[in-house]
């Protein structure tokens, strides 16, 4: 029982270090690694030197870099390749980068290459995100304000002279003011499904409608994002010496 309890505490701490390892830290381990390397040591020994820095010697293994570097130490020092070793920590598009380049002359400088077509392609990401920011907080900001309108403001002009007998524009705020109060709870719960809705649907749909709905605001910037993206693989992958077409059906 003791030693079910051990293991399952481990594999939790694995799982919970494979969600702290995101692109920042990879992109410095990626550099790191880049930086031993061109100094002569072997892939073994970068490794060796980037855990024992990553966990204080072995003092802070629950890092998750400390436990990134672990594994791909044991797997390169197994026989894996340096792309198979880190395949569990790593998205597939790095993997398949560092598995076309790792082989060639110049390894360390085609992953410097990559970690600077990764950190542009975080800037066109944030980019991105805050030109739909940007409006929707103008939207929630107005749908407050016509929410709270309703709530403070209204029923203090109704002591003055009653709804029923606003006309013209002021009726027209009302009602609108009015609406915006009533379905608050919805527009919110719509605020937190929508987004999570979107992130699922946009790198999935390819049916029916797409090619439409590409046309829309969202779809139209995500379709730039992912052109730019594909374009930057594309580059990184030729720039390690493989033909376009292999690039293309790598990526494919």
């Amino acid at each position: 029982m003791t030693s079910f309890a051990a293991d399952l505490a481990v594999e939790a701490n694995r799982i919970f270090a494979r969600l702290q390892f995101d692109s920042r830290r990879r992109q410095r381990l990626y550099r790191e690694l880049a930086g031993l390397l061109q100094s002569g040591m072997s892939r073994g020994e970068a490794l060796e030197v980037l855990w024992r820095i990553a966990s204080r010697d072995g003092r802070k293994g629950s890092d998750p870099a400390a436990v990134a570097l672990a594994d791909a130490r044991n797997g390169v020092r197994n026989g894996l390749s340096l792309a198979n070793s880190f395949k569990s920590w790593i998205p597939r598009e790095d993997y398949m980068l560092i598995s076309t380049i790792e082989d060639l002359d110049g390894f360390s400088d085609h992953l410097e290459s990559w970690c600077a077509t990764l950190e542009e392609r975080a800037g066109t990401r944030a980019d991105a995100v805050a030109a739909l920011a940007y409006p929707g907080f103008l939207l929630a900001t107005a749908y407050g304000l016509l929410a709270y309108f309703d709530v403070k403001i209204m029923p203090a002009l109704a002591e003055l002279l009653p709804r029923g007998r606003w006309s013209g524009s002021a009726a027209l705020f009302g009602q609108v003011c009015a609406a915006a109060a009533d379905y608050a709870v919805i527009v919110a719960a719509l605020a937190l499904v929508l987004p999570a809705a979107m992130l699922v649907i946009l790198p999935r749909w390819s049916g029916r409608g797409r090619s439409f709905a590409d046309r829309l605001p969202v779809f139209a910037l995500y379709r730039a994002y992912t052109g730019v993206a594909f374009l930057q693989s594309i580059g990184a992958l030729m720039s390690g010496g493989l033909p376009a077409a292999e690039a293309i059906i790598r990526i494919r």
